[in-house]
């Protein structure tokens, strides 16, 4: 706990500084929509001297790593299959094991900002931006009409997960590494997607951002990013697998 309480106290801190968060001088209770309470029977919520007056400015983001391969799953739906009594339900799937891994960045309003999807591999191709669900028609002549009716959700190529974001139109960032990891450049290439959409007036104050303790966040093309007065960002590392606390 006093790892979890030197956290607390220095993103508070940091937050501060960032502008995102102002401090008082006497520990208050706040309601959920950010007011002050005047009597403390009101809440069992606990006191805090930090406001958080910029919510949209201030981001989260953490990795979760999958594969393609549906070699070892289970039938945990439980549908039903009906056979001969000497056969097995065989049923076509992929083995093959294509590693990536998704980055999910959401502000503290709750809102989801930006996904990134990371494949394994050391090109990207147009096919991996825009996906392709093979279950689904393609509708009009491919040279003619693919971008006017067969792109968005539903189609043929039904491009990643977008979000809205203050009225911004914020598309999923599709890139690739070796290992189909996060690395340095690729946190890069995410926050500049997110400052190509939402404009931030960083002489009011400066976005900030919270992540975990990887590697790929103290190298060169990340760091230089973050710290150009033109493109900073506050960036603090919060305590690694304490979620379960």
């Amino acid at each position: 706990m006093e790892n979890f309480q030197s956290m607390y106290d220095h993103v508070s801190v940091a937050m501060v500084k960032s502008k995102v968060t102002i401090k008082l001088e006497e520990e208050v209770i706040l309601r959920l929509d950010g007011t002050i309470m005047e009597n403390e029977d009101e809440s069992t919520g606990r006191k805090r001297k930090y406001i958080l007056t910029h919510p949209e400015l201030v981001f989260f983001v953490d990795e979760v790593g999958s594969n393609t391969s549906q070699q070892s799953n289970g039938n945990i739906g439980g549908q039903k299959f009906v056979v001969h009594q000497a056969q097995l339900a065989l049923l076509r799937s992929s083995y093959a094991n294509c590693h990536f891994t998704v980055l999910g960045f959401t502000n503290a309003k709750g809102e989801a900002v930006c996904c990134v999807i990371i494949f394994a591999g050391s090109e990207i191709s147009g096919k991996h931006i825009m996906g392709l669900p093979p279950w689904v028609d393609f509708i009009g002549d491919p040279e003619v009409d693919v971008a006017e009716n067969s792109h968005g959700l539903d189609k043929y190529y039904p491009l990643g997960p977008t979000c809205w974001v203050s009225g911004k139109k914020i598309e999923t960032f599709v890139t690739c590494s070796e290992s189909g990891s996060v690395t340095s450049e690729i946190l890069r290439g995410s926050l500049k997607q997110i400052d190509s959409q939402l404009t931030f007036d960083r002489m009011e104050a400066t976005p900030f951002l919270l992540l975990d303790r990887h590697g790929s966040h103290f190298q060169l093309p990340f760091l230089d990013y973050v710290t150009v007065q033109e493109t900073k960002w506050t960036v603090c590392i919060g305590v690694p697998y304490g979620t379960h606390v």
